[in-house]
């Protein structure tokens, strides 16, 4: 049998020497603890010293290695710190605000993106939301690094999630630009009779596409029949263009060369006789250009890199034609929020409030 098989001494072994075997805790809980003690037994070898010098020699040994490797471990963290700052988790996300055709949008964010990938050496993906209201929920749920967005826009993202303008667009020599209103040619011949038509509006938070066109018509205490916000404005242009609706609010900035340059020519390619269809009635207030926007949360160190290359890229020649393509852009310069204050303003004037313009995009 297998009990035969065990050496009589280890059957039943003894407790270990100057230990305590704990059978419960203690008598109030109604458990009894008992302490069974022993006496040591007297080792039959004991350890020899080592000389003097030796233990010397051996401690004086590990404390340069410890050190050694305190050293190495500071090193490697070090690097890895600066490799994690200069590679930041994931690629940048940069999206682009969709106030055109999506085709014209996607064509030139690639080559944008190929730009920055080369230049930064780190990933980039460049996207287009489906509407200005996407662009600023995507810094709330940081799915945006930088934006190219309009100022209404920006300012929502800015209230809502803290996000920074670094840079503003300069087109035609200006950070400003203009609103207009348009109609069909023929339809409608004065400001006043816009009574009663129907409009057509990019989005509640475009800036010249709906808020300086919505304050023109108030200070005109002109009354329109109903509205529809388009998404775009080539969609708006379009709109007019078909006889969808009687009048619309896009952007504006001036002829060059006797040639139109506003959101008309967004839509030049699928109806050339556009310019002689759709005419402007009449152009609306200045708004500054549209900024560049950053998460706040961004590292400094990555802004700035971002940044330089943004303008190191809209310098050459391909990035003035991109940018041109893209937003009508010549060049990109640093700018200070206050810029924008006093847009802020007016959403109070006009008795919009921000948020509830935002959740209903």
């Amino acid at each position: 049998m297998l009990k035969d098989c065990i050496h009589p001494r280890h059957r039943h072994p003894r407790p270990p020497p100057n230990r305590s075997i704990i059978l419960g805790s203690d008598r109030r809980q109604g458990i009894e603890q008992i302490k069974l003690d022993h006496k040591p037994k007297q080792h039959r070898h004991s350890v020899k010293k080592l000389p003097a010098f030796l233990s010397a020699f051996l401690v004086d040994r590990l404390s340069f290695s410890l050190g050694s490797a305190i050293i190495s471990l500071v090193v490697c963290l070090g690097i890895l710190s600066s490799c994690t700052s200069r590679n930041p988790v994931g690629p940048i996300q940069i999206l682009l605000v969709p106030s055109q055709e999506n085709r014209i949008l996607v064509e030139n964010g690639n080559v944008l993106r190929t730009w920055l990938e080369s230049d930064l050496q780190q990933p980039i993906e460049v996207k287009v939301p489906v509407n200005y209201t996407a662009v600023i929920e995507a810094f709330g749920s940081k799915r945006a690094d930088v934006a190219f967005m309009n100022s209404f826009g920006y300012l929502l993202a800015r209230k809502k999630y803290g996000a920074q303008a670094r840079l503003i667009a300069v087109a035609q020599g200006k950070t400003e630009y203009r609103g207009q209103i348009i109609v069909r040619k023929g339809k409608v011949k004065d400001v006043a009779d816009l009574h009663g038509k129907t409009f057509g509006f990019v989005s509640p938070i475009s800036g010249s596409g709906y808020i300086t066109a919505l304050k023109y018509l108030r200070e005109k205490k002109i009354t329109i029949k109903d509205q529809s916000f388009l998404g775009s404005h080539d969609a708006v242009v379009t709109a007019v263009y078909q006889g969808r609706v009687d009048a619309g609010a896009t952007y504006y900035v001036d002829d060059e060369g006797g040639i139109p340059q506003d959101a008309r020519r967004l839509v030049k390619t699928q109806f050339p006789d556009v310019f002689e269809k759709v005419e402007r009635l009449a152009l609306t207030e200045p708004l500054p250009n549209e900024p560049v926007v950053f998460r706040g949360d961004m590292p400094e160190n990555q802004k700035l890199a971002i940044i330089r290359s943004l303008q190191k890229f809209i310098a050459t020649d391909l990035g003035r034609k991109t940018f041109r393509e893209l937003y009508h852009y010549e060049n990109l310069i640093p700018v200070t929020e206050t810029v924008f204050d006093s847009l802020e303003q007016e959403f109070a004037r006009l008795g919009l409030a921000p948020e509830k313009t935002v959740s209903g995009q």
